[in-house]
């Protein structure tokens, strides 16, 4: 009785292994990133205030790109769309405003090879 208490003890501590598909490809993953790092720099290299104003306006409210997150890298994204919004709303996009957003495009960069390592292992651990 006391070994089958102890089984039972036992099988409880012991966690699940299966490991959980990743929600894309490395492949799709790349695409992706190319594209939301492509629509930053878009807006960053646009001298036309109001443009860049209407689109990141319209990009943010209609979901225009529907960003798959493997760590912090959709949120980032949608943040600096979020800050262009911001500092475009006077039709103004000074060189301090466009440096402030090039600082976290660049950080975006980081978080999204760190993110890309992290699915690179989980496709791993799936396979």
């Amino acid at each position: 009785m006391n070994k089958y208490i102890l089984l039972l003890l036992l099988s409880g501590c012991i966690q699940s292994t299966t490991a959980v598909k990743p929600p894309l490809t490395v492949e799709d993953y790349d695409k992706q990133s190319v594209t939301i790092k492509g629509i930053v720099m878009k807006f960053v290299q646009d001298n036309e205030p109001t443009n860049i104003h209407d689109v990141s306006l319209a990009v943010e409210s209609s979901f225009a790109y529907n960003c798959i997150p493997v760590g912090r890298e959709c949120k980032e994204y949608h943040d600096i769309v979020t800050k262009i919004i911001q500092v475009t709303q006077d039709h103004k996009f000074t060189m301090e405003e466009k440096m402030q957003i090039l600082k976290t495009y660049y950080a975006l960069e980081q978080t999204i090879a760190e993110s890309r390592i992290k699915l690179i292992e989980d496709w791993k651990r799936y396979h």
